[in-house]
């Protein structure tokens, strides 16, 4: 009887040391999943910072384009400086 008791005591305790595991297991399998999802979505918000960036970057290059021809020079004049073109012609206010 003494060694059935000891075995019936070691399943027990075998038992609880099982149950223990999946217990600590599966608390880390919940934050494992958490922390995938935070990341997943801290992935999505660079993807679209990189999206945005490389916009940016596309629209600076065209300007780079634009600031090279005449177009900008004339629209630059007439704007900062008020000059226009000789052949334009121009309507005034009455005052």
């Amino acid at each position: 009887m003494s060694r059935d008791r000891g075995r019936k005591a070691g399943l027990r305790i075998v038992a609880v040391a099982v149950i223990v595991v999946c217990a600590v297991l599966g608390a880390s399998k919940l934050k494992l999943e958490q922390k995938y999802r935070s990341l997943q979505q801290h992935e999505k918000e660079l993807t679209e910072q990189i999206q945005d960036e490389k916009d940016r970057a596309e629209e600076i290059e065209e300007y780079g384009v634009y600031i090279k021809t005449k177009k900008f020079i004339k629209d630059l004049a007439n704007t900062v400086m008020g000059l226009v073109d000789p052949d334009s012609v121009i309507i005034k206010e009455k005052e």
